[in-house]
């Protein structure tokens, strides 16, 4: 018995060891990723007005922009059910949730502007400008993400009927199947974004707003190019399985025992 007991402590051991080691791999690779997505959704147009990048740390640009974004994000998709909960005694569902994601996705806007165009090498002029500069393309990048959220648990509800997951790694895949599934969806949000703020810093724009982009984007380049750098951003969620491949899940444990 105690030589299970050891055998089990081990085996979990050496998971724990290749989660540290998946994470690691993660982090390192999340950047380069990140910078080939924006840079492929931006047009062949204006890629022209690009430098390349010719070094690797070029490929970590925007990284603590990034970083950034996302804790602010992430703070008010968490934070503000809590604060409506609290304060007006809203129990916590998928409107707060939305509302959440909606307040992060605005506060965070300005960091994911900067992000795009630290990437395309254009920021730095960009703190110069006025507010409204910031948040150029807030209402694409608004509708994408509540669009996202929507489709993400339309999905969610849609797949569980028909999938009862029996483990916490078969849950965890079948979340993964969602999210991609919801981005592969609603990416077209994102390029137009992309495009908008890169368009916004050139010295001859192209695209007179978010309708006549995906106007002049369809008819130049085909309705395919709306996906521009989707295979980057679903590789980079690839990376989160480590947790369905390698790992146990105690997040669900009280559910799937």
């Amino acid at each position: 018995m105690a030589a299970v007991q050891d055998n089990d402590s081990n085996m979990t051991n050496i998971e724990l060891g290749l989660i540290s080691l998946w994470e690691f791999l993660a982090l390192l690779m999340e950047p380069p990723l990140n910078y080939l997505k924006i840079r492929s959704e931006v047009s062949p147009e204006q890629q022209k007005a690009l430098k390349p990048a010719t070094k690797l740390y070029h490929k970590y640009s925007g990284t603590l922009a990034s970083v950034a974004s996302h804790f602010v994000a992430d703070i008010a998709y968490f934070g503000c059910p809590m604060i409506l909960e609290q304060s007006f005694g809203l129990r916590q569902g998928m409107e707060t949730l939305i509302f959440g994601k909606a307040v992060g996705a605005f506060l965070s806007y300005p960091i994911q502007n900067y992000k795009i165009l630290r990437i395309v090498g254009l920021h730095q002029k960009m703190w110069q400008k006025g507010i409204s500069f910031w948040y150029q393309g807030i209402s694409v990048a608004f509708l994408g993400s509540l669009s996202e959220a929507l489709v993400h648990s339309a999905l969610a509800s849609l797949f569980y009927l028909v999938v009862t997951p029996g483990s916490p790694q078969m849950y965890l895949v079948c979340n993964y199947m969602i999210t991609v599934s919801s981005s592969l969806i609603c990416h077209p949000f994102e390029t137009i974004v992309t495009r908008l703020v890169v368009d916004s810093e050139l010295s001859s724009p192209r695209f007179n707003g978010a309708i006549d982009c995906v106007q002049t984007t369809i008819h130049e380049e085909g309705p395919l190019a709306l996906w521009s750098g989707l295979q980057y951003k679903i590789l980079s969620y690839t990376f989160g399985l480590h947790e369905c491949v390698l790992g146990r899940s105690y997040i669900y444990k009280d559910q799937f025992g």
